[in-house]
């Protein structure tokens, strides 16, 4: 009588437990895609963060008027041009 149980018993164990792995695979590979969009969110925020550091790097320099030097020819109207 055990003998006619067990087989039953361990074909019942062994497809729960490929139903299980089924189960944790497919929630792996959600995970895997879920992690791959977070790191493409989390490189694209690196970036933005960089470009952001840059432009007021940048925006520093041009704010001090003793680093940057206007030549005349930008404030003054070209002489020729009034000819014309």
């Amino acid at each position: 009588m055990i003998g006619r149980l067990a087989v039953p018993v361990l074909i019942g164990v062994l497809g729960a437990v490929l139903g299980w792995s089924v189960l944790l695979h497919r929630e792996n590979r959600q995970l895997v895609r879920q992690i791959s969009v977070l790191e493409g969110q989390i490189s694209g925020c690196q970036a933005r963060t960089r470009n952001i550091t840059k432009d007021k790097q940048s925006d520093a320099t041009v704010a001090d008027p003793r680093t940057y030097h206007v030549p005349e020819r930008w404030l003054l109207p070209d002489p020729d041009a009034a000819r014309d």
